[in-house]
Order: structure tokens, then C-alpha cells, then sequence
């Protein structure tokens, strides 16, 4: 079929807050291939479970193909579920890169009623109120240091496993109404 490159769009949880823009990272096996985007390029360094992207990648590149990932990484505490300001930032990414023109309206739409939704699940928790400012205060750290996504550790991974354990559930369940991460 003649291809010769892969670029993937996926995200990834970490120590991001919803309330600011979605960090993003590339990889890649061709730094040609991110050349346009003006974007941190990262060796990944990850040894662990993969997701559908990451593995495809792999075969590809072992294939011989020149594969680039762009990922936005999205705040943990919000689980793996779509997160579509990640995906506006990503489609703006791209758009910007290769010069295209997008209407991203709905997209924009869809995330105000998502944040919206995060807004009122932070609300109800001051514990999730503690992450979110920590997590706000590193970003910007962050962004005046060196403009690379957060790197600080997360809080005590027993509190915040417990805490996003007890979120899903709820979510399976339907039952917002009783998370609470204090």
C-alpha cells in the first residue's frame, strides 16, 4: 500500500491536572517525523503493559516503518476513560503541524460538558481539591523550568489507589453521589 510512516494520537494518566492544557509528548523512531510539531521529543524509557497504540508502534517499527506517537497525557485521578480536551489539544496539534483546517466545535462542546462534570466531582471532595492543587502548583513549576510535562512524584500510592479504586467503582455503578476521595 505504500506506507512508509505512522503517526498515532493516543493519551496516557499522569501527573496532569484538568485544569490546565493537556502536556504532550512525542516519541519516535525518525526525528523527521517531528519536525513540524512543536512538541517535546521523549526517549521512552516505560517497561510494562502496553496499550493497543504502543504495541502496534512496535510492530511497525520492527517492520521497518518510521513510526511517531503524539500523547497527551491526562490527569490519573480521572481514570482511562476518553478525555476530549485531550483530544481537542491533540487535534489542534496536528492541525497546526500539518496545516489543516478543523472544525472542532462539537469537540469543544463535548469538552465543557466534560469539565463540567470534573468540576462538580472535585467539588465534592477536598481530598481530590488537595491533588488538584498539588498537582496544579507542579505543572506550572514545571512549565516555568523546563516546559516538559510534570515529573513529581504522586501523592502516597496506597491513599490514591484506594481513592481512584472507590471513583471506578462508583463509575461501573452509576453512583456518583458517594465518591469521596477525602
Amino acid at each position: 500500500m505504500g506506507v512508509h510512516d505512522l503517526l498515532s494520537l493516543s493519551t496516557f494518566p499522569g501527573a496532569s491536572p484538568h485544569t490546565r492544557q493537556t502536556p504532550l509528548w512525542m516519541t519516535t523512531t525518525d526525528p523527521a517525523l517531528t519536525e513540524p510539531f512543536d512538541v517535546e521529543v521523549i526517549e521512552p524509557r516505560y517497561q510494562g503493559p502496553i496499550g493497543f497504540s504502543g504495541a502496534l508502534n512496535a510492530l511497525l517499527r520492527d517492520s521497518g516503518l518510521a513510526t511517531a506517537s503524539l500523547i497527551g497525557i491526562t490527569p490519573f485521578y480521572l481514570g482511562v476513560d476518553a478525555n476530549p480536551p485531550a483530544g481537542i489539544t491533540l487535534l489542534e496539534t496536528l492541525a497546526r503541524a500539518w496545516k489543516l483546517e478543523l472544525d472542532l466545535s462539537d469537540a469543544q462542546r463535548e469538552a465543557e460538558t466534560f469539565l463540567s462534570g470534573v468540576v462538580n466531582l472535585v467539588e465534592r471532595s477536598e481530598r481530590l481539591q488537595e491533588v488538584v492543587a498539588g498537582l496544579e502548583t507542579q505543572y506550572d513549576k514545571n512549565r516555568t523550568e523546563s516546559q516538559l510535562p510534570p515529573t513529581s512524584p504522586l501523592p502516597p500510592s496506597g491513599e490514591l489507589l484506594a481513592d481512584v479504586e472507590q471513583f471506578l467503582r462508583n463509575q461501573q455503578t452509576g453512583d456518583d453521589s458517594t465518591t469521596d476521595f477525602n
